[in-house]
């Protein structure tokens, strides 16, 4: 491979890369959905109420969020952002940072075999480079991904320790709808807050009780505690008992979170076998290498 087709080649990467990057970081034209963002900002928001963010303080992360770029950042990850409280130009952040520091490894290293007098094609260094830097990308978007899907299960956790408390409220005689309001102002952690939340709210909004519950099992995708708004709604509309559906339910929630506990335990036993074998055979290889070696020498 001769030098003027690789730096063509590097040439037309590089120009490639920039284009996009400028195309990437423009200003979107304005559309339906942008103004509607603007007036009914979505579950990505730019600051989150209670977290105000310090004046100036990553202008440029603002700037970008709100291009076309952060438009489609915040319609893939809009659900995780939520979940995980972070707001968007906090992702934009850590993911230029991220592929900043994967880029620069990426040359520091190739540069460390330069200065060794290793020879290394030019192609190679940007190879390297680019391929750290979207390891980088990946890692800030997965460590988004797995602090989301953590909060979620702590959240199902909740609202799994919050239909028990409804249930044995219920058993005790108690409405349907006074249960659930009792169940979520006597807990603490995020699932009691949340659906207290909804149900302070609800009248204002012209909503019933179920349809506050409904609405916090859409958004955060519990399937539970929307049945647990169905048995309410059949008990409050027909007369029926929602004491018995909230118990079965809250059993049902209860069984899945063990066997999702009984499943990690597996994985983790799994993952460790591995290890094991490999300190037993090292264990056993240390044990028998006098006796080895005694062998080797008398033959």
């Amino acid at each position: 491979m001769n030098r003027p087709f690789v730096a063509l080649a590097l040439g037309l990467g590089a120009g490639a890369a920039l284009t996009t990057a400028l195309r990437a970081v423009r200003p979107a034209p304005v559309s339906l959905s942008a103004l509607h963002r603007r007036v009914q900002p979505g579950r990505a928001a730019l600051t989150p109420a209670g977290r105000p963010q310090a004046a100036g303080r990553h202008g440029w992360a603002d700037r970008l969020a709100r291009t076309g770029l952060g438009g489609r950042l915040a319609e893939r990850f809009g659900d995780d952002l939520f979940v995980a409280e972070v707001t968007l130009p906090e992702l934009v952040v850590q993911i230029v940072v991220a592929t900043v520091v994967g880029f620069v490894t990426g040359a520091a290293v190739i540069g460390a075999f330069v200065a060794a007098g290793v020879g290394v094609a030019p192609a190679l260094v940007a190879g390297a480079s680019l391929l750290l830097a979207a390891a980088g990308t990946a890692t800030a978007i997965g460590t988004l991904r797995r602090r989301a899907a953590a909060t979620r299960a702590q959240f199902r956790d909740g609202v799994s320790q919050y239909l028990t408390l409804c249930s044995s409220v219920m058993a005790g005689g108690r409405s349907a709808e006074w249960a659930v309001r009792y169940g979520a102002s006597s807990g603490q952690g995020r699932a009691f807050v949340t659906i207290d939340a909804a149900l302070a709210s609800a009248p204002a909004m012209g909503r019933t009780t179920w349809e506050a519950l409904a609405s916090v099992a859409e958004e955060w995708k519990v399937g539970e505690l929307a049945d647990l708004a169905a048995a309410i709604e059949r008990a409050t509309t027909l007369g029926g008992d929602a004491a018995e559906a909230a118990g079965v339910i809250a059993q049902s929630m209860r069984a899945r979170s063990l066997d999702l506990v009984e499943r990690a335990a597996d994985r983790a036993n799994v993952k460790m076998l591995g290890p094991t074998y490999l300190f037993l055979a090292g264990f056993g290889l240390f044990l028998a290498f006098p006796l080895l070696d005694e062998l080797s020498r008398s033959l």
